[in-house]
């Protein structure tokens, strides 16, 4: 029986996430019969700026001894499916790790793609950016994700939002019973990023982001309200724009920013197309691409 043990890593630009995951019989078997998966154990986040070799593999054998009764990785078929889009230093630590772990090389990140099958469903994801190498793979593995948990229905787009370092949004369309297509989307910069960049660049206004945030007022007339409001809606009102124009059934959210996300997007006034949270999209679509 098919039983190996994925260690899906997602190498962003600010960390590096992490999680197992085993089920036996394969990932096809997994997607056959699980109509909304939930993936083995917990995410895992290490900060770039914390990473070494001896972290990660500390953290790793935690996730196999406490989640998969896993006290030996190299008696154990451990393979690394993992995407990286953040420094050359943290793809590096990743890969050291994986050896010292397992004994084994690692195999090369996944990158964007043309077409990727998900033989389970006998579909196609597709991609129709210009140019597939230019597209950050960290949206591709995430939109196949989306892809993979068969939610959409034939004539449907649905948006997938990631509030990291940037904020993406990545338009999904479920042309027909055979084909999703990952449509292209729209960057900007994150929530941390925006709010940085103001206090960097213009010292009298030097302000925080309260948890609550200031939604009161229609207009604001203190700079903390004026700087909340405006990131707020910086990050959200594209949503109505691209609902304009394709008719947006849900949006998808996860990354590190994602609670924050989703209560600019709740008190913004944008919010009038359901919104689910989901962490694990990108786990779940390196899963779909080593299937």
């Amino acid at each position: 029986m098919d039983e190996r043990i994925f260690l899906l890593v997602d190498a962003g630009n600010s960390a590096v996430k992490a999680q197992f995951w085993r089920y036996p019989g394969g990932a096809q078997r997994f997607f056959r019969e699980e109509s909304a998966p939930s993936l083995s154990g917990p995410i895992e986040r290490i900060d770039n700026a914390e990473l070494s070799v001896d972290r990660l593999v500390s953290a790793w054998r935690a996730q196999l001894q406490d989640n998969l009764n896993t006290l030996d990785p190299k008696q154990v078929q451990i393979e690394l499916v993992w995407v990286s889009v953040g420094p050359v230093r943290a793809r590096d630590l990743i890969a050291q790790a994986y050896r010292t772990l397992t004994d084994r090389d690692p195999a090369q990140p996944w990158t964007g793609r043309l077409r990727q099958m998900l033989p389970w469903r006998q579909q196609y994801f597709e991609n129709a950016y210009h140019d597939p190498a230019q597209l950050g793979a960290d949206r591709w593995v995430s939109g196949l994700g989306l892809a993979a948990l068969g939610v959409m229905q034939p004539g449907e787009f649905h948006l997938v939002v990631s509030a990291g370092t940037a904020t993406t949004f990545d338009l999904l369309y479920q042309r027909d019973s055979e084909t999703s297509m990952f449509m292209g989307g729209w960057i900007i910069p994150g929530i941390r990023l925006m709010h940085e960049g103001l206090r960097q660049g213009t010292r009298q206004l030097d302000y925080g982001l309260s948890e609550a945030g200031s939604w009161g007022v229609s207009i604001p007339r203190d700079s903390q309200t004026a700087i909340e409001q405006g990131i707020a809606l910086a990050q959200t009102a594209l949503i109505d724009r691209i609902h304009g124009t394709h008719v947006l059934t849900r949006l998808w959210l996860h990354g590190g920013c994602a609670g924050q996300w989703t209560r600019f997007y709740q008190h913004s006034g944008q919010s009038v197309i359901a919104l689910s949270q989901r962490q694990d999209l990108a786990f779940i679509g390196l899963l779909a691409a080593a299937a």
